[in-house]
C-alpha cells in the first residue's frame, strides 16, 4: 500500500504530516500478500484487494503461479466468530419471550468541552439535547418531546467513547509556561461537568457502562483501560456506574453486547474500500477479529499468548461508536445465529443515539 503513511519515510523527508480522519490510503497499486510463518506470496485471482486489510486470518484454495511467486485464489474461508459459544435458538427464544421491554440506550461522542470548539448556536443545541436526554432516562419527558418515546424505560446506558472533546485529555506539562495553570483548570472543569452529568443520569437507576475513546483520559493503546476513579469523584463511586474497557463486553440479563468506540472501524475505513460502518463491522465478524490491522495502523498493546481482539463468541449486539451516521444491519454466521450490528453516530454531530429493545433486539435511532 504505497499511500500508507510511514514514519520512517516522513523522517527521511524531514516532514511529519497530520492525518485527516477522512483520508483513504488505497490505490490501484495495492496488492495482497499471504504471509505464512517464514514465507510471503503475492495473492491474485478471485479476491478483492480493497475488501481486505493487513492481518486478516484466512484459508485460501487455489494454485501456484510463476514458480511459486504468486498464488491464484479460487476460494477463500474466514475464521468467523466462535459458533460453539452461543445460546441455542430455543434458549434464546425462551429468554426473549420472558423479558420485559427493557431499553438499552447506546450513545457516543458527548464531547464535553464542545462549547469551546463550535459556534454558539450549535453548542446551544447540544446543551438542549443533553437536557432532553437526561429527562428521557429519568422518565421525565412529556409525550410530545420525543415522538412517543417518553413512556419507555431505559434500563441500561452505554456511553461508547469520546465523552471529552479532543484536546482536553492532554495537560500542558511545561512548568515554565504561564498558561499551564489556566489549561489545567480548564481540563478539570471539563471533567467536572461530565462527572456531574454522569451523576445526574445515574439517579435514574439505569446501569451505565462508560467506555473510553481516543479523546478521553485513558491509555492510547488498545485495549483502552477504564476511566480512573479519581477523574469521576461523584459518579465513579456509584454502584450503577461501570467504567469499562474499549473494546468492551456488556452483559444485560441474557444479552451479550460487544462494542468499540470506533477506532477499529476508522482504521479499516482508511485502508480499504468497504462501504459504510456496518459493512466494516460485518467484515470484522466474518474475519473473527475486531482489529486485524493492529498494530500495523492501529496502536495496541502487544500480547504474546492471547489476542483480546479475537471474537471467540457470538454476541447478540455488535456496535461501534462515534460513527458518521446511524446505520443498522444484521449478520448471520449460520442459520441459528443472528447478530444485530449498530453504527452509533456521534452525539454532538447528530443529537441522537441508538435505542435497543432487549426483548426482540429491535433498534431505532432516537433524537434529542
Amino acid at each position: 500500500m504505497p499511500n500508507q503513511p510511514s514514519i520512517l519515510r516522513e523522517l527521511e523527508e524531514n516532514e511529519i504530516t497530520t492525518i485527516d480522519a477522512n483520508t483513504n490510503f488505497t490505490s490501484d497499486e495495492d496488492s495482497l500478500i499471504l504471509h505464512e510463518t517464514d514465507e510471503n506470496v503475492r495473492v491474485v485471482g478471485d479476491i478483492d484487494v480493497h475488501k481486505h486489510v493487513t492481518g486478516v486470518p484466512v484459508s485460501l484454495l487455489g494454485h501456484q503461479l510463476d514458480g511459486g511467486a504468486k498464488f491464484h485464489v479460487t476460494d477463500i474461508c474466514y475464521a468467523g466468530p466462535n459458533l460453539s459459544v452461543y445460546r441455542s435458538p430455543e434458549a434464546s427464544q425462551d429468554a426473549m419471550s420472558t423479558k420485559s421491554d427493557d431499553r438499552i440506550l447506546i450513545i457516543s461522542g458527548l464531547e464535553f468541552g464542545f462549547d469551546n470548539k463550535m459556534e454558539k448556536d450549535q453548542a446551544d443545541k447540544v446543551v438542549a439535547a443533553l437536557k432532553k436526554m437526561r429527562k428521557f432516562v429519568m422518565s421525565e419527558s412529556t409525550s410530545d418531546e420525543l415522538n412517543g418515546h417518553s413512556e419507555l424505560k431505559v434500563n441500561r446506558i452505554i456511553i461508547a467513547g469520546n465523552s471529552i472533546a479532543a484536546g482536553y485529555n492532554k495537560v500542558n506539562y511545561d512548568l515554565m509556561s504561564s498558561s499551564q495553570g489556566k489549561d489545567t483548570r480548564t481540563i478539570a472543569q471539563v471533567f467536572g461537568m461530565f462527572d456531574k452529568f454522569l451523576f445526574s443520569i445515574a439517579q435514574s437507576g439505569a446501569h451505565i457502562d462508560l467506555m473510553p475513546g481516543m479523546n478521553d483520559p485513558s491509555s492510547f493503546l488498545l485495549p483502552q483501560q477504564p476511566f480512573h476513579p479519581k477523574i469521576l469523584p461523584m459518579s465513579g463511586v456509584l454502584e450503577n456506574v461501570h467504567p469499562t474497557t474499549n473494546p468492551c463486553i456488556v452483559q444485560h440479563d441474557d444479552l451479550i453486547l460487544l462494542g468499540t468506540s470506533g477506532e477499529n472501524v476508522e482504521a479499516i475505513r482508511q485502508h480499504s474500500k468497504i462501504e459504510y460502518s456496518t459493512g466494516i463491522l460485518k467484515n470484522t465478524l466474518e474475519w473473527g477479529h475486531i482489529a486485524p490491522s493492529a498494530p500495523d495502523n492501529l496502536s495496541c498493546v502487544p500480547f504474546k499468548e492471547n489476542d483480546p481482539f479475537v471474537i471467540d463468541f457470538v454476541p447478540d449486539v455488535y456496535f461501534a461508536g462515534n460513527q458518521p451516521e446511524y446505520l443498522v444491519s444484521t449478520y448471520s454466521a449460520d442459520s441459528k445465529s443472528k447478530i444485530q450490528i449498530i453504527s452509533v453516530p456521534s452525539f454532538v454531530k447528530t443529537l441522537s443515539g441508538a435505542l435497543v429493545n432487549a426483548r426482540n433486539l429491535e433498534v431505532e435511532q432516537i433524537f434529542f
